[in-house]
């Protein structure tokens, strides 16, 4: 009872949330909602059986219940019955409807298919061309069809319907690639057209498919597996491949076995594919789409599809839209091509020069031309070869040429719609010799109708790119369409062949050709459209002509693709092909309407010459017309008044055109012309920018000319029309020649480079203020300058033009170059890069891209629509018409809203009733999924069950932890496998999870623990995604076989299915592969002619910004965790100098880092020769006793390396065999297994596949290279296992080798065979092989990519030095952890204390790196005997590797930059130019190219980086040489008050002879030091190393270790300014005084000693110059850091604050 009244309750409180839902709902009746809620019935309580009106929903239904049971999809025996039939579909469908049982996904496909075939059937029973969906172009008519109705609703059915998906398995080349230049490549264009995925038929849903693809390539699979001379069945491996395919798709997906396979499809154009698909059981169900469509090799037409065959030669085929005059054809027939099968054979043996009117060649002779002769014939004969098809068939059609097929069996391309008798004359070949009688009998009238209908049928024979409706992509669709249509028997009947007709079942004839056997399929039957056809007789006769529905083209769905106004065409083809995700077909969804009007065409068509007609006026009355066609049959214009309505016009006339006419007055006009002066209202309309298409698109120039080579200052070039440029052209044209102004440019003179070499590119109005030039000048680089007054400009709602243009007003062009030259460099340089930043809002892509010019038109009109006038004030009232609709938009958005709490509120009730419920029934609970799933909206429903499933992943009340990111845990492991990596490295073990097949000892690692460490690291947590943008041959795929063959190797293995380091999950990513070919990109794109590679640098950097566009992996990064793989040369220069590619990783064979290589973020790929296999290697190598030869090579002499190797050794020595080519007869691996060593020189590049060869083969290789970085030197120790020779010690190859002990050379080739496993290629990849080393080379950047734990650890290092100095000034001793040879104590220091611990800190802690780049003179030497000698001494100790100096950069502390500016002055600087820039653009350029290799400069902005210089023009000043000697100095005033005035001040200008200066300086007790041409002088370390008190006589200048050596104690400073007084300030200083300074000037002469070599533990001269110049440098740089950590502790130690200050004076110093 207490059940029974819960389940009372339940039901009550469902029929009050139905009335509640219901009244809000506002629908009259609520029987349907009550009905839907009631059936929840069952779930709760008992109900009577289930009857038809009320099907039970819980209960299980019985077998005969055939309206609750799923009705099974039958898959009949016979080879051509697949799916269910139409009438069995109709009735499941309609059964499920009356029952209200949900379809299948078959059996909605199904009645959708059986509602095409009804409306074909409607379209020939009413002989009309109407369809349902909107008309658009071109509509089939006339008696080239077999029955045009047919044809073309069949057209429309396949366009609304037909839905596609490509099986992903395989992978290229034999799967998702094929050939795209020869004589199969339709069968490769096809495929790689598929697998754009830009066709409209493809889908990525696979339920929603009506057919599959298979993406194999037939001839492929031939290329590869077929070897001339071998004996095995290569159409059986085929088949086999086919088969296995066939079972992986089978296995893995549900869609083959629903059909047997009568659902997909296959293309093929090779010959061999019937003989591969004919006999397999598997298979005899699918669609074969082949170009050998012979029904005696068991071609079925009934099923299979004739594909026509083409012959690609590097370019789609061409079409002739004008042919030849029949008065002008010379020829009766023609025919050329190979003299191969027994119909070409018969024919030439017939024809073959027996008459002059009928042309048979097997080769064209020089100079006569293939397509000439063709269109002066009449006849073209397409006689079969080999097998039935011919691409002789193709070109005659494009040519315009009638063709003449000659073949038996062959079924012709498209005969199911197309009538081959209206535009061809077939030929039987038994009927070969009566061929000249046969073609002269056909009468003249006849062959013009025939060549009339050749030049109709064209559109059904060309190849597109992208694809168009009706040509040969979409003919082949609808070829498959219709086999698809017609699985199954329509209506139970049949089509019957009957001699030259087929028979319906009315008995109806249809003529289709009377000698074609072709058409007969098995069994008599033929595709089913032409059954359909024949139900009515047709009587021969065209169609009429039908009224198009809303416009046609040309005026409307079409417009000029090259011209001035081309940018409209441009616009209205790319709405029409419906690519753009905006588009949409359902006019209910759209929030703006599309008026596909081209007013540039109406001129076209209006306008006459000296014709009085109003063209303007004949425009305005079209396109009101047009308006009201639109108006009148649909309601969307009349809801706004056409104010969410948009037209594209670029022409002139386009706003007189639309301003007037009052039923426009609301439409947004997208015009170019966009004039406030003529009506353009910029609230309402949109500026258009216009172009100037040229034969193509127009392109962007990505590197622009820097302002330094920039040699004009404004460029103009274009008709002098229009009163802007007429006062343009009067005031500046040939006035100025920095402002260049043409009408016309002379000739050879090109227009891009002018503009390029220009700062500013004037952009004058014309007839109209527009102008092409503003788009080309921001094209090209140049910053803009638009001259015009009312001109409003593109995008301005969005972009600041002044940011990158300069407008000038029309009156300002006389004061043109005033303005400009006034324009600062700074503000140039600004405004140029904002120009190349807006480029990619100016760019037509084709297909369009995001922020491109088409989608920023798009933004411009959603602009617009988003303030249709809702907002306007109240002088605006009267165009408020526009707002009605979308008040009504909200009141109907307010409704929602009142439904959605109405549901709400249902909801909540519908719960509250299950809880009771439940509480009070033991039957099976009700779920709030059972619930929402009945009574809540779909909307709302997801709603919900979003906050369902958040709640459910919100932590626990107390659970304080917080989750980490993606990222996060990335870094979190990577942190760990680098302290993995440190223990295994501390503690010299090798540890793993599992056992190892291979560990890596000796010592031809660097480090084994550290590698097996990290490559056990790798495989735990290494994971790639590789980017699938784009498609081959240029991404994902490479060359097989070759020198570059590497990078196609890896590409190919990396992206097969099941590669243990790829992730489909970006997130999981630690790399990032982008999959481009170099090698590829140069094979197909480069154009020797021209020597033009910039191609590669706009290619790759267009491909980063399609991926960092549309993916958030590369900005996060900028690149720093994605790479790429090239073997080929010019890898390095297409990736060098784009700063995008900045952070990017590189792995190349071409590892020069004189090139940019950046061994620190790039990795170096070993080279190898792919010659049809993959390389071997020898496992037991000659013995070093059977060797004969010390060394060999063999290879091309090219490149300075080599030629100098042979010019050196060529046939000079027995024992060092060289050759350019061996003699025929030699084996090039026996020599390299003869010889001890194998010379690996460089090329043309660095790397060389010598290497990898001589390693494979045991040979001891010996690269000869500079600037090389072996691969994986990283983990390798190459002087293990090799002999690296430099380039300038190739002279001495033989002496070096000879040199090696027996017992070395021995170990060596021991070390080269262990070594082999890392340089293996294994299909598929192993542990450790080559393939796993470059991924571990990559692993190792990405291991590395934050430097934070090193830098954490230095800044660590730095604190404890800096704490052990606060201490030892604070306890006032010296504390070391060794016995100290010396301490300094006493009054020449500043605090000895300070001084002692901060030395013995820095012999601690201090690590120099000396950069390796350049070569003496200028880096790595200097002066050693003249007055600079200290900057030469200085850098050659640092080249000499002392203990400060580290071998891993990655240890410095500070770097070094080894560059002498005295030996620059020297070779560099001419005297008395007193021209210091060539001096500052080669220290510039060391910088820039050390910032480039390393990352350290910019780590710190050098501040952690020092040089050393002695010379007087270190610090280049505005102030010359010559200026600087013409001032009084401190030296010209004491030789004028001093020289030869007193016997106590000697001064001398030179010394006299007898004299000898340092008896002089020993004899004296004070030193005079003045200043000469600069501050510093030798006579200070003079007088300190002879024991004389320096004098000092200078301004300004920071003495040397001032921060640690107190002057004052050892020295005296006299101002400049008291020259005079010298004797009486000297003469004043009493003896003690005097004696104290003297005994510390012997003291502290230990610090200004120069030892060689400098002594460590002795604090002498230039060893402390240099811990000091160090240690500020670090303490600067390091500052910026801990400054941020520890200010308190450089406020409070006094000593902190003179280091710092130090170092603040020691750069003015240095």
């Amino acid at each position: 009872m207490r059940g029974d009244s819960s389940a009372i309750l339940f039901l009550l409180l469902l029929a009050f949330s139905v009335a509640i839902f219901n009244s809000y709902n506002g629908s009259g009746t609520s029987s349907s909602s009550t009905l839907s809620f009631f059936r929840l019935s069952p779930l709760t309580m008992s109900a009577p059986a289930p009857t038809d009106s009320a099907p039970a929903t819980m209960s299980a239904p019985t077998p005969t219940d055939s309206a609750a049971a799923p009705m099974p999809v039958s898959v009949p025996e016979m080879p051509n019955a697949t799916l269910s039939t139409v009438s069995n579909a109709s009735a499941i469908a309609r059964k499920r409807r009356g029952s209200g049982v949900e379809m299948s996904r078959l059996e909605k496909l199904e009645e959708g298919l059986a509602r095409s075939r009804a409306a074909i059937r409607s379209a020939v029973l009413g002989r009309n061309c109407s369809s349902d969906r909107k008309r658009r172009g071109f509509v089939p008519r006339g008696p080239i069809y077999h029955n045009s109705y047919a044809f073309h609703q069949s057209y429309i059915e396949m366009e609304k319907r037909l839905k596609i998906w490509i099986y992903g398995e395989g992978e290229p080349p034999i799967f998702h690639d094929g050939s795209s230049m020869g004589l199969y490549s339709i069968e490769g264009h096809f495929i790689q057209e598929m697998d754009k995925q830009r066709l409209p038929f493809i889908t990525s849903d696979p339920e929603r498919a009506l057919l599959y693809f298979l993406p194999f390539s037939v001839q492929r699979m031939r290329r590869f597996f077929y070897e001339k001379g071998s004996t095995r069945n290569v159409v059986n491996l085929m088949s086999a491949v086919i088969r296995d395919y066939v079972h992986v798709v089978a296995n893995k997906y549900p869609y083959w076995n629903s059909s047997h396979g009568a659902d997909h499809f296959m293309v093929a154009c090779h010959d061999w594919a019937p003989y591969a698909t004919v006999k397999q059981e598997v298979i005899k169900s699918l669609i074969r789409v082949m170009c050998s469509a012979n029904i005696s090799e068991g071609f079925n037409p009934r099923k299979d599809v004739p594909l026509p065959e083409f012959n690609f030669r590097f370019r789609l085929p061409t079409v002739i839209r004008t042919p030849t005059p029949f008065s002008s054809k010379r020829m009766l027939a023609f025919f050329a091509g190979g003299n191969h099968g027994s119909v070409r054979k018969f024919l030439f043996e017939h024809w073959d020069g027996k008459d002059p009117q009928i042309q048979i060649f097997q080769r064209l002779g020089i100079g006569q031309n293939y397509k000439e002769y063709m269109m002066n014939a009449k006849y073209c004969l397409c006689p079969s070869g080999y097998e039935v098809a011919s691409p002789r068939l193709t070109e005659s059609i494009l040519a315009g040429c009638v063709p003449v097929p000659i073949s038996n069996g062959y079924v012709l391309p498209f005969s199911d719609v197309l009538d081959w008798s209206q535009f061809s004359v077939p030929i039987p070949v038994q009927k070969i010799p009566k061929l000249k009688e046969i073609l002269s009998n056909i009468p003249e009238h006849s062959y013009l109708k025939l060549q009339a209908n050749v030049m109709k049928v064209q559109r059904h024979f060309v190849i597109n790119d992208p694809p168009k409706r009706f040509d040969v992509m979409h003919m082949l669709f609808h070829s498959i369409w219709l086999r698809r249509l017609n699985v199954g028997e329509v209506g139970g009947g049949s089509c019957q062949v009957e001699g030259g007709y087929y028979k319906g079942r009315s008995g109806a004839k249809l003529h289709f050709f009377s000698e074609a056997p072709g058409l007969r399929a098995e069994g008599g039957h033929l595709p089913q459209l032409l059954c359909i056809s024949s139900e009515l007789h047709r009587d021969g006769e065209e169609a009429e002509d039908m009224d198009l529905r809303e416009g046609e083209p040309p005026i409307f769905h079409d417009g000029s693709s090259m011209s001035l106004y081309s940018i409209e065409g441009h616009f209205i083809q790319e709405m029409d092909k419906q690519r753009l995700p905006f588009i949409t077909n359902d006019p209910e969804q759209a929030l703006l309407y599309f008026l596909p009007f081209s007013v540039e065409r109406m001129v076209r068509f209006f306008y006459k010459k000296g014709s009085t007609i109003n063209v303007v006026k004949l425009i305005s009355v079209v396109i009101s017309d047009y308006v009201q066609v639109v108006a009148n049959k649909y309601p969307y214009w009349n809801s706004s008044n056409g104010a969410d309505h948009f037209m594209v016009a670029c022409h002139d006339w386009a706003p007189k055109a639309t301003v007037k006419e009052e039923v426009v007055r609301s439409l947004i006009r997208v015009m170019c012309n966009a004039n406030t002066s003529e009506g353009f209202n910029p609230r309402k309309d949109a500026p258009l920018p216009e172009f100037n298409f040229m034969f193509r698109l127009p392109t962007v120039v990505r590197v622009p000319t820097p302002p330094s080579s920039k040699r004009m200052l404004a460029f103009f070039a274009g008709g002098n029309h229009g009163s802007v440029r007429n006062f343009l052209f009067q005031q500046w044209e040939g006035k100025d020649s920095q402002i260049q102004i043409f009408q016309h440019l002379p000739k050879r003179k090109g227009y891009t480079r002018h503009m390029m070499n220009a700062k500013y590119c004037l952009c004058p109005s014309g007839y109209e203020v527009a102008s092409p030039r503003l788009t080309e000048s921001i094209l090209a680089g140049c910053v803009p300058v638009p001259i015009s007054d009312g001109y409003v400009l593109p995008f301005s709602d969005v972009l600041d033009w002044s940011q990158f243009s300069v407008p000038i007003p029309v009156q300002k062009i006389p004061k043109l170059k005033e303005i400009l030259i006034n324009i600062p460099e700074h503000s140039y340089l600004k405004l140029q890069a904002n120009v190349m930043k807006v480029q990619k809002h100016f760019v037509i892509n084709d297909p369009p891209k995001r922020f491109d010019v088409v989608h920023m038109l798009f933004h411009s009109i959603w602009l617009r629509r988003l303030n249709i006038w809702c907002s306007v004030s109240a002088d605006l009232r009267s165009a408020i018409l526009p707002c009605e609709g979308a008040r009504e938009r909200e009141k109907e958005d307010a409704g929602n809203m009142g439904r959605y709490f109405s549901a709400i509120v249902l909801f909540l009730v519908l719960a509250f009733s299950v809880a009771i419920f439940n509480s009070n029934s033991n039957s099976s609970r009700t779920t709030f999924s059972d619930i929402t799933s009945l009574v809540v909206p779909a909307t709302l429903n997801s709603s919900l069950n979003a906050v369902i499933n958040a709640s459910t992943t919100v932590r626990k009340k107390g659970d304080t932890r917080t989750r980490k990111s993606r990222l996060e845990k990335i870094q979190e492991g990577l942190a760990r496998s680098r302290a993995a990596i440190r223990r295994a490295v501390l503690a010299r073990n090798y540890t793993a999870q599992k056992r190892q097949s291979f560990v890596p000892r000796g010592p031809i690692y660097r480090n084994p623990y550290a590698f097996h460490q990290s490559y056990i690291e790798m495989e735990k947590r290494l994971k790639i995604w590789i980017y699938k943008e784009r498609e081959p041959p240029i991404f994902h795929d490479g060359a097989s076989f070759g020198f570059y063959a590497v990078d196609g190797h890896f590409m190919r293995e990396i992206e097969k299915q099941g590669f243990p380091f790829v992730t489909n999950n970006p997130e999981n990513a630690l790399l990032f592969y982008l999959p481009f070919s170099i090698e590829r990109m140069v094979g197909l794109v480069y154009e020797p002619a021209t020597h033009d590679r910039t191609f590669l640098k706009t290619m790759i950097s267009d491909y980063v910004q399609v991926i960092s566009n549309k993916h958030p992996y590369w900005n996060r990064t900028d690149g720093a965790d994605h790479f790429m793989v090239s073997c080929h040369d010019w890898a390095p220069y297409a990736t060098e100098g784009l700063d995008v590619l900045k952070n990017f990783i590189r792995v190349l064979c071409a590892a020069n880092t004189s090139e940019g290589y950046n061994a620190r973020k790039d990795a170096s790929l070993p080279e190898f020769i792919f010659r049809f296999e993959l390389p071997g290697h020898t496992q037991n190598p000659s013995p070093p006793s059977s060797k004969t030869l010390l060394a060999f090579f063999a290879g091309g002499n090219h490149g300075s390396v080599r030629n100098f190797l042979f010019e050196q050794w060529h046939r000079k020595d027995p024992q060092i065999q060289l050759f350019e080519r061996l003699p025929k007869g030699l084996n090039y691996t026996e020599y390299l297994m003869n010889s001890k060593y194998c010379l690996c020189p460089s090329g043309y590049e660095v790397a060389s596949p010598r290497i990898t060869e001589s390693i494979l083969v045991g040979c001891v290789p010996v690269p000869i290279s500079d600037g090389y970085v072996l691969p994986f030197s990283d983990v390798l120790d190459w002087s293990q296992f090799s002999v690296p020779i430099p380039v300038p010690r190739i002279p001495e190859i033989k002496k070096i080798l000879t040199a090696i002990p027996d017992s070395t050379y021995l170990k060596l080739q021991a070390n080269v065979l262990k070594v082999q496993k890392h340089f293996l290629l294994n299909v598929p990849p192993k542990r450790f092989d080559v393939m796993h080393m470059v991924l571990h080379s990559i692993w190792l950047r990405r291991l590395n990519l934050q430097l934070h734990d090193l830098l954490e650890k230095m800044e660590e290092g730095l604190a404890r030095s800096r704490a052990s100095i606060r201490r030892a000034i604070l306890f006032r001793n010296y504390t070391s952890r060794k016995r100290q040879s010396y301490i300094p104590r006493g009054s020449v220091y500043h605090n000895p204390f300070a001084f002692h611990q901060s030395y013995i800190e820095m012999e601690k802690r201090l690590k120099i790196w000396v950069y390796k780049e350049g070569e003496p003179p200028l880096v790595h030497d200097g002066p050693y005997s003249d007055i600079y000698s200290i900057e030469g001494q200085f850098i050659n100790e640092m080249d000499q590797h002392g203990p400060f100096i580290a071998n891993n950069a990655e240890e410095a502390l500070v770097y070094f930059l080894p560059f002498s500016v005295t030996t620059m002055v020297r070779f560099v600087y001419k005297k008395r130019s007193y021209d210091m820039a060539p001096l500052q653009a080669i220290v510039s350029d060391y910088v820039q190219r050390i910032s480039t290799l390393y990352t350290y400069w910019n780590r710190t902005k050098g501040a952690d980086h020092f040089m050393l210089s002695c010379d007087d023009w270190t610090k280049i000043s505005s102030r010359t040489p010559l200026e600087s000697s013409a001032m009084p100095t401190a030296r010209h005033k004491l030789l004028q008050q001093w020289k030869g005035k007193d016997s106590q001040v000697l001064v001398f200008h030179l010394l006299p002879k007898g004299q000898n200066y340092t008896e002089l300086m020993l004899k004296s007790k004070y030193c005079l030091c003045p200043s000469g041409y600069e501050v510093a002088s030798p006579r200070i370390t003079e007088a300190i190393l002879v024991g004389c008190v320096p004098v000092l006589i200078s301004e300004s200048y920071v003495l040397p270790f001032s921060d640690v050596l107190d002057w004052s104690q050892f020295s005296l400073s006299i101002p400049v300014s008291r020259i005079p007084e010298i004797k009486e300030i000297l003469s004043a200083i009493p003896e003690s005084i005097y004696l104290k300074l003297q005994s510390n000037v012997l003291k502290v002469q230990r610090h200004f000693v120069i030892n060689r070599p400098p002594e460590e533990v002795r604090c002498y001269a230039h060893v402390v110059s240099f811990h000091m110049v160090q240690e500020t440098e670090c303490e600067t740089a390091w500052s910026l850091v801990i400054s941020l950590f520890l200010p308190f502790a450089v406020l409070s130690f006094q000593f902190i604050f003179s280091l710092l200050q130090w170092g603040k004076f020691s750069r003015t110093y240095w």
